[in-house]
């Protein structure tokens, strides 16, 4: 299979096609060479050592392979995996197999048994066997699971300790007492002895021929059953989940890495009346996932009584609509408040306390550090994250869910409560300050002016941890929180302080508390800034504070108008996992107005066809991109060997500084596919390849540029860029057009 596969094995194991070929021949090269190593072993250690050892060595370095697969590594390892395998095989079961076959038949059916057991024609039983592993080999490669699963089912066809023992050879003297009595046994024939006997004859060797192909086709429909059944769990979706490899971060859905190009609809657009404009709404977005709400006080009227109608709606639209969902807890914090929580909880005030100001009045926020509003917020979690795994666990259309929204107090710092003073009061927590690396002392001591806010965060972490690790004992998917943010007062540099509690929710994962968060809260896979200031300073600014090594770049909201667009390009060159926009359906009140907007819609559109592609490069570390600012209408980008230089802004007049764009909007998307090819586009930009300390077209050249499309993971050339098309640079407008260029030097 390795030889019949071997282009797609080392494609997936991150070979180039030059690399591909050359590995190919060296594993050609290394058959050849042991297969002469076989001729001299076969008779020399024997059929059954060789059978074994091929069998044990090939299980062995197939698992291996397996495992490499499954963390995605690349490398000259794999091709050493592989030739080994190669030769393992070639010196063991590939002639011995031959061999044993003119072996293990009785003289009687030898010819008639080795005719079905290697013949390619008619109903054949090792056609069978060949058959399911050819067929089944390129369904399972593509899908969900990768590679990993056909290496161990490879690995499962090697484990074969059936291989019969050598009978030991009979004496000198039983042979020549044996032979005594076959000549005493032997008596004159007449018509009707002779007939018995070749009945005797017919009948044995009828058995010999059942029990043997009997055998061989059991251990065939065995390795045949194996096939399918391993093709049919390739089909069941692999959970989605992060993985992290040099400090980048990957969204892994369906075994490939997944970029969310998102949109999330308005607080109140998760109800089924609302849903086909929803829909609507995606596909003019271009995006394939939507971020949709679930309501506590919807989702547990009365207590104890679960209604999934707007759950199951949302799942089964997203379905049908080829969308895959992110899920947001409206629970105990929605935006620093608690008006999503249910009636029931409303009402009770005594069974869920609220947070006590300062000056003893309650405020609409609960108290952290209730039990009962933790049991209760986490109960009903737990049964929707339950009901997901029942509707959802195995195609996998939810990726994430967000618990609990913008958590924190709006209107005090902290609760001052009678229970929550006596806590204040107290000593500060060990893990707290180990986490803060802080002497004991009391909150006040320890942190001084920040004490408040401190205290209100740790119990408020210690809260949503405890309900995202019960909801992910239920349903094993990656949790994240989202942040209001501390956004700049608009004052003098010397006012603009911090104001927790009122230009933000006290306790949230802001950017001063993010690493504490992480540390306190292990259970949240990750924490995701929502972003409504389209200031470039302070939105590079916010993406560096949560890109963190123990942090994955999820940038759950944003804002829709046209100005916040460009900022999806440096998203991606920061490594983000998905990207969405705020109230991009049709219906709701939106933060920043109801401007008309389209740039999100556009960039969506100009990456969603190699949205895949976009996600595996840059987990790997081969994609940057170049931001139009203000004042700054060009920018060099550094890929080593080669140089961008990417200008923005048209008309570019030869021998002129290029414009610009009126609003700074412009920006280019590069991606290194190769040592001299490259995937690029842009919106209102010109990229120009040169040589370091080159200028362009100097002792450089494009020797091909392709504007195509990806489909199905595959490059689909559409035609040849060249001319004025390449001359003054690779031109990109407003239109969605990516180019595959590939250079050379002379």
């Amino acid at each position: 299979m390795i030889f019949n596969y071997a282009e797609e094995v080392f494609s997936a194991a991150g070979y180039r096609v030059s690399d591909i070929l050359f590995n190919i021949v060296v594993t050609g090269a290394v058959n050849l060479i042991f297969t002469f190593v076989a001729i001299g072993f076969v008779d020399r250690y024997g059929r059954r050592i060789l059978m074994l050892t091929g069998s044990a060595g090939l299980a062995v370095i197939y698992t291996c392979l397996a495992a490499l697969y499954y963390v995605h590594s690349h490398g000259v390892h794999m091709l050493v995996f592989v030739v080994t395998a190669i030769g393992c095989y070639a010196m063991s079961l590939a002639p011995v197999t031959w061999v044993v076959i003119s072996e293990i038949f009785p003289n009687r059916i030898r010819g008639t048994a080795m005719s079905v057991a290697v013949t390619r024609f008619g109903p054949p039983a090792s056609s069978l066997l060949i058959l399911s592993r050819s067929l089944t080999t390129p369904w399972v490669l593509p899908r969900r699971s990768g590679y990993m699963p056909q290496f161990v089912r490879w690995a499962s066809f090697s484990l074969r300790p059936d291989w019969p023992k050598p009978k030991a050879k009979p004496s000198s003297k039983s042979r020549i007492s044996g032979s005594k009595r076959a000549t005493r046994d032997r008596r004159p024939h007449v018509a009707g002895s002779r007939k018995g006997g070749h009945l005797a004859k017919q009948t044995l060797f009828n058995r010999e021929m059942s029990c043997t192909m009997n055998r061989f086709l059991q251990s065939i429909l065995v390795s045949i059953l194996g096939s399918f059944a391993l093709l049919a769990s390739s089909f069941a979706a692999e959970a989605p989940k992060l993985i992290q490899k040099d400090g980048r971060y990957a969204l892994m859905v369906d075994g490939r890495p997944y970029l969310i190009l998102g949109g999330q609809i308005h607080n109140s657009s998760a109800w089924p009346i609302e849903l086909p404009q929803v829909w609507e709404s995606m596909a003019a977005l271009h995006a394939n996932t939507v971020e949709a709400p679930v309501y506590w006080e919807q989702f547990e009227p009365e207590e104890g009584r679960f209604d999934f109608t707007n759950v199951d709606q949302i799942v089964e639209g997203a379905r049908a609509h080829n969308l895959h969902v992110v899920l947001l807890w409206f629970g105990t914090w929605k935006n620093g408040n608690m008006h999503y929580v249910p009636a029931w909880v409303k009402t009770d005030t005594n069974r869920f306390p609220r947070v006590i100001r300062p000056d003893g009045e309650p405020i609409d926020v609960l108290s952290p550090l209730s039990r009962n509003t933790l049991e209760a917020d986490k109960t009903a979690f737990v049964a929707l994250m339950r009901h997901l795994k029942q509707i959802d666990g195995e195609q996998h259309t939810v990726l994430l869910m967000q618990v609990e929204n913008e958590s924190g107090n709006i209107g005090s710092v902290r609760d001052n409560s009678a229970e929550a003073n006596r806590a204040f009061a107290g000593a500060v927590p060990s893990n707290l300050l180990a986490a803060a690396r802080k002497q004991p002392g009391t909150w006040k001591q320890v942190f001084g002016a920040d004490a408040d806010e401190t205290f209100q965060f740790y119990y408020q972490a210690k809260y949503i941890n405890q309900i995202v690790a019960a909801g992910k004992a239920e349903f094993q998917i990656p949790c994240y929180i989202n942040v209001w943010l501390d956004y700049p007062a608009a004052e003098l540099p010397q006012r603009q302080l911090d104001l927790p509690g009122i230009g933000y929710p006290s306790g949230g994962a802001v950017q001063k508390l993010v690493g504490l968060w992480r540390i306190l809260a292990p259970a949240i896979d990750m924490i995701g800034p929502d972003i409504y200031a389209d200031d470039s300073q302070f939105y590079r600014e916010t993406t560096r504070a949560y890109h963190r090594s123990d942090n994955p770049l999820l940038i759950p909201e944003t804002g829709r108008s046209d100005n916040f667009a460009k900022f999806f390009f440096y998203a991606l060159g920061e490594g983000v996992i998905g990207f969405s926009p705020f109230g991009v359906d049709q219906s709701g009140w939106n933060i920043l107005g109801d401007e008309p907007w389209k740039a999100h819609a556009r960039n969506f559109a100009l990456t969603s066809p190699m949205s895949r592609e976009i996600a595996q490069l840059g987990f790997e570390g081969k994609l940057k991109t170049a931001i139009e600012e203000p004042g700054q209408t060009a920018q060099e980008v550094d890929f080593g060997q080669w140089q961008a230089t990417v200008a923005f802004g048209f008309p570019q007049p030869d021998g002129r500084r290029a414009p610009g764009t009126k609003d700074a909007h412009a920006a280019a998307l590069i991606a290194q596919l190769g040592p001299d090819e490259f995937l690029v586009t842009g919106v209102e930009a010109s990229v120009s390849f040169h040589l370091p300390g080159k200028l362009p077209w100097m002792r450089s050249q494009i020797i091909t540029a392709e504007q195509g499309v990806y489909q199905d993971g595959e490059w689909k050339a559409q035609k040849l860029w060249n001319g004025d098309e390449t001359d003054r640079g690779l031109c990109f407008h407003d239109k969605p057009e990516v180019v595959r260029v590939r250079l050379g030097r002379f």
